[in-house]
C-alpha cells in the first residue's frame, strides 16, 4: 500500500532558529526536524536528499533498522571516514558532534514512534542549538543533528557507508554502494548519472571519480 503525505514547509515553525539555518538552502532539509509530529500515524521513516543518487533496492536500506539494538531512533551515516580530513573534527569551530567525525543527514533513517516515546523533541533543542551556536552553523540541520545527539549519542545507529557515500567516503565503502550523495557539487551528481545512464555513444568521463568507476559502472552493468 502506498500512501502519500503532505508535509509543507512551515517558516513559522523556524521563527526561533538561526537564519543561517533557516534560510532558502536549508528550509527543506530543516523539515527532518519536524517529521515525528507531523507524521503521527507512521512509524518509521527513511529521508533521502534530492541531490542524492538511489543505485540499489531501498529494501536493503530498510533492513538496517533491524540493527537499532533497543535505544537507537535515528541512523545516519559517518560524515567522513579520516578525522584528520573530516570536516567536523577540522573546521566545526569546536562545535560538538557525533562519534570521531560526526554524522550527515543526507540519508536519514527514523524511528518516528521511538523518537515520540522517547520524548526527545528535536525541533525545540534545535533551536536551542541554533540559538547557541548562532552564525557557526553553516551546515544547516547537519550541524544541529550533531549538536543535539552529541549529548544523546546512544540515540544514533551510525549506517554503513554504502548507506550514504559520497565524494571523500566512497572509496572507503564495502559492500557495494546503495545511495551517492551528491556532497553539494553538481559535476559529482551529473557525472554520476551519466555514468549509470550513459547516452548512446558517449564515453563518460570519470577518471577524476574512481569510486564511481569502480564501483557504480559494476552496478550498472557498464563500462569506463
Amino acid at each position: 500500500t502506498v500512501r502519500r503525505y503532505e508535509v509543507s514547509a512551515e517558516a513559522r515553525s523556524f521563527e526561533d532558529l538561526s537564519t543561517t539555518f533557516f534560510d532558502e538552502e536549508y528550509r527543506c532539509g530543516g523539515q527532518k526536524l519536524l517529521l515525528p509530529a507531523a507524521l503521527p500515524e507512521v512509524d518509521r521513516v527513511i529521508v533521502v536528499d534530492a541531490g542524492a543518487l538511489v543505485v540499489g533496492p531501498l529494501g536493503r536500506l530498510w533492513a538496517v533498522f533491524q540493527d537499532f539494538g533497543e535505544e537507537a531512533a535515528l541512523g545516519m551515516a559517518s560524515d567522513g571516514s579520516d578525522t584528520a580530513q573530516s570536516w567536523y573534527p577540522t573546521k566545526g569551530r569546536g562545535m560538538p558532534y557525533v562519534g570521531a567525525t560526526g554524522v550527515h543527514a543526507g540519508v536519514l533513517l527514523m524511528d518516528l514512534s521511538r523518537l515520540r516515546s522517547s520524548q526527545v523533541q528535536l525541533k525545540p533543542l534545535a533551536s536551542i542549538a541554533a540559538r547557541a551556536w548562532g552564525y557557526a552553523i553553516s551546515r544547516g540541520e547537519h550541524d544541529l543533528f550533531n549538536i543535539v545527539l552529541s549529548k544523546m549519542q546512544h540515540l544514533v545507529h551510525v549506517l554503513p557507508c554504502w548507506a550514504n557515500s559520497r565524494k571523500d567516503t566512497c572509496g572507503q565503502c564495502d559492500g557495494g554502494l546503495l545511495v551517492v550523495h551528491a556532497a553539494g557539487t553538481n559535476d559529482f551528481f551529473e557525472r554520476g548519472a551519466r555514468l549509470l545512464m550513459p547516452a548512446p555513444g558517449v564515453t563518460p568521463e570519470c577518471s577524476d571519480l574512481p569510486c564511481f568507476r569502480e564501483r557504480l559502472v559494476t552496478i550498472a552493468g557498464g563500462g569506463c
